[in-house]
């Protein structure tokens, strides 16, 4: 399984425009994986990003764990058809 989403959340009200990318990546090897996180203003330079080293199964927690903080959903429940907006998350 893939564990990769681009998030963004727009709001015209507030002039509100930021996206946050969150992946598990696996090296070549497949003996590294690591949570990336990079997150910012659409349009502009990105400057706020994270990476962290940990067991396959930390970053798969942590990776699920960060998708339902950002956007009030389960990673199950990712499928357009099942994602529900919720109200001030991506």
């Amino acid at each position: 399984e893939v564990f990769s989403a681009t998030l963004n959340r727009t709001d015209l009200a507030t002039g509100m425009n930021s996206f946050y990318v969150l992946q598990v990546i696996e090296s070549d090897s497949g003996k590294s994986h690591y949570v990336f996180r990079k997150w910012g203003r659409i349009g502009t330079e990105t400057k706020n990003q994270k990476l962290e080293q940990r067991h396959k199964e930390e970053c798969i927690r942590e990776f699920k764990k960060l998708f339902e903080e950002k956007t009030g959903n389960d990673w199950s429940r990712r499928a357009a058809d099942d994602f529900v907006q919720q109200p001030g998350k991506f």
